[in-house]
C-alpha cells in the first residue's frame, strides 16, 4: 500500500552482504535473533552504511537501531507468576552471567521477590554452561540439592530446554505438577504427550 516491496528470508548459508548483492531491491534489513557471533558482519553493514533494525538482541546501541522486549519486567512477571501459585524456593537458571538480558532478568527476579519481602538466594540461580553436556550435569547437581526448588524460571537455549525438562522427570520432580517453571523461549511440543 505504501510501496514497499518485502522479502523474508532464512539466513543459512550467506551473509547479509550477500543478499544485498543477489537481490539489489533490497534497501534495508530487519534482523530477528541477531547472535554475538555475527557482530564481524554487522559490523561491515555499519561500515558500507547500511540500513538496518535488530530485534530481540541489541549490538551497541549508539551504533544501530534495535527493538528489544523489556527482560526486566519479563523477569519480574515471571517470578511474580511463580509467587501467585505458591512457590518460595524459585531458582534462576541461565546461560552466559555476563550478558545484558540474563542480568536484566536477574534484576526483575530479585525486585519480584524484595516486592514479596523475600530474600534473595545465591544457592538458587544456577549459570549453566552453554556446553550441553556440562549444562545437563551442572542442571542435575542443582536439581539434587538437599533443599530442591519448588519453582524455576529458565533462561536458556531453546535446544537444551528439552534435556532441562527430562532432568527434572528423573530427579523425581515433575513439570508443572510439583515444579512450575516460566521459560523465556519457544517451548512448543515439550509437553506433548500421545495416549495410544
Amino acid at each position: 500500500r505504501r510501496g514497499y516491496d518485502l522479502m523474508i528470508t532464512m539466513k543459512h548459508d550467506y551473509t547479509y552482504l550477500d543478499l544485498f548483492r543477489r537481490h539489489p531491491f533490497v534497501k534495508g534489513l530487519l534482523i530477528v535473533g541477531f547472535h554475538a557471533h555475527l557482530k564481524a558482519e554487522l559490523n561491515e553493514l555499519i561500515r558500507r552504511h547500511v540500513l538496518f533494525v535488530l530485534m530481540g538482541r541489541s549490538l551497541d546501541a549508539s551504533l544501530v537501531n534495535y527493538i528489544d522486549a523489556d527482560h526486566e519486567m519479563a523477569g519480574y512477571l515471571a517470578t511474580a507468576h511463580l509467587l501467585k501459585r505458591g512457590c518460595r524456593r524459585i531458582a534462576f537458571a541461565a546461560h552466559e552471567p555476563g550478558e545484558n538480558l540474563t542480568a536484566q532478568r536477574l534484576t526483575g527476579y530479585r525486585k519480584a521477590l524484595r516486592g514479596r519481602g523475600m530474600t534473595f538466594n545465591k544457592w538458587l540461580v544456577s549459570f549453566l554452561d552453554k556446553d550441553p553436556v556440562l549444562c545437563r550435569k551442572q542442571f542435575s547437581n542443582f536439581l539434587s540439592a538437599s533443599r530442591p526448588p519448588d519453582g524455576l524460571i529458565l533462561s536458556v537455549y531453546n535446544k537444551i530446554t528439552p534435556d532441562l525438562i527430562r532432568l527434572i522427570a528423573r530427579s523425581g520432580l515433575s513439570v508443572p505438577g510439583n515444579l512450575p517453571f516460566v521459560g523465556f523461549h519457544n517451548f512448543n511440543g515439550i509437553f506433548s504427550r500421545c495416549a495410544l
